[in-house]
């Protein structure tokens, strides 16, 4: 005869085992879902990068839409201008998940022109240490000496050296319809900090755009999406950080000491503290609209991986601008000056100008260049050149960094 506590026993252990089952098979299915999941995304993730790799070869046509016929997943992407860069938005998508991902791009370029002078009928000079490496294509084929400050010279120019034009390559007319746009701004304090106190606005929504409230832009954190506008100046100290944003005023001015990575388009004056270091891809635009001097200062020991662009909407006011890049500074990348440039630094990359000049505190010395590095061959065969000049060519483009 059968206890009635051993029968209870028997239930509960019963019980027991079932719910270890139920739980495994639980645990199973979980598994599964997830392994399916992790799968799903892993395919969408690739999907997305190989249609990213499709879209860098056909930014010239916008917005093409292809289906994978055996897994249903959808690809399309959108490609518009940010600033002087492109933001290339690729979205990978199924019926249950989506991935998208936002790159800044731009163009790789086989150009070996180290230095270009437009040739205006006046001799090349040079003065002290300098290294012109690369193709260069100057007003003369014959370099000349000046002694300045009883320095001895020494000139190092492997490269071919040709003739020059008149007239300096055409720029990009894009870049002077940038600051033509008018648009609606956004006041500081209408925005939103997220739950970091950090003013945030990812690539994947609308460009916001924002007038700062005064002149100083201190102790504050700005990424993603933004373009900052400033009536009349902005300084910028170094304890605000900034990253991918654009900034624009007439003037604009940059601490010492600061770091980050932004455009900054100005009409009348842009300036990086000493020791500044402006991160890939920042770009320095300078248009000039009246017969007033404009210039563009790199202080010393200052860095920045991206390019330089001054130029002025009218020919015939053209060599009142300059760009300065005073001793230990260094340039990654390209310069485009329809004025005049003073190179005490270093700049790996391209340069292309209308005239060059040296200043001290006495006197000024044009057509001249002192102590000045000028090397092609040592921009990074990664670096992807920010465009410039018009390109013929879209399926050379190339992405700078990716931002989502």
């Amino acid at each position: 005869m059968v206890k009635a506590h051993s029968l209870l026993y028997a239930i509960y252990i019963c019980l027991i085992v079932s719910i270890i089952c139920g739980a495994l098979l639980y645990f199973s299915t979980l598994y599964s879902q997830l392994n399916l999941y992790y799968n799903l995304n892993e395919e969408l993730y690739i999907q997305n990068q190989s249609y990213v790799n499709f879209a860098l070869e056909n930014l010239d046509e916008n917005n093409i839409m292809s289906e994978d016929e055996q897994t249903g997943v959808i690809s399309y992407y959108e490609n518009k201008p940010y600033g002087l860069l492109n933001l290339l938005n690729v979205k990978t998508c199924t019926k249950l998940d989506t991935i998208i991902s936002v790159h800044l791009t731009g163009n790789y370029t086989n150009d070996k022109t180290c230095l270009f002078i437009a040739n205006q009928g006046n001799p090349f000079y040079f003065s002290g240490k300098v290294k012109l490496i690369g193709e260069k294509k100057l007003p003369t084929q014959r370099v000349q000496e000046k002694y300045i400050n009883n320095e001895k010279n020494s000139f190092e120019s492997p490269g071919e050296i040709q003739l020059s034009q008149p007239d300096l390559p055409e720029l990009n007319p894009e870049i002077k319809l940038y600051f033509e746009k008018n648009t609606i701004v956004k006041q500081l304090k209408d925005i939103e900090k997220n739950s970091n106190s950090i003013y945030f606005n990812s690539f994947k929504n609308e460009t916001v755009e924002i007038q700062l409230p005064g002149t100083i832009l201190e102790n504050i954190t700005i990424k993603g999406n933004f373009i900052l506008h400033a009536k009349d100046s902005i300084y910028i100290k170094n304890t605000t950080v900034l990253e991918d944003v654009i900034i624009k005023s007439p003037k604009i001015i940059i601490e010492e000491n600061f770091k980050g990575s932004m455009q900054l388009f100005a009409t009348e004056r842009i300036e990086i503290g000493e020791e500044a270091q402006l991160n890939y891809p920042s770009v320095l635009c300078l248009m000039s609209k009246t017969s007033e001097k404009r210039a563009i200062i790199v202080n010393e020991k200052a860095k920045i991986a991206g390019a330089i662009v001054l130029f002025h909407d009218e020919i015939s006011k053209q060599n009142e601008d300059v760009v300065i890049l005073k001793k230990g500074a260094l340039l990654t990348g390209e310069v485009y000056c329809t004025g005049k440039l003073m190179v005490e630094g270093i700049i790996h990359g391209s340069v292309y100008t209308n005239n060059v000049f040296h200043s001290t505190p006495v006197s000024s010395y044009e057509n001249c260049m002192v102590n000045s590095e000028i090397d092609i061959t040592k921009r990074p065969s990664y670096f992807v050149s920010i465009p410039i000049f018009q390109s013929k060519n879209k399926k050379n483009s190339g992405i700078f960094k990716k931002v989502l």
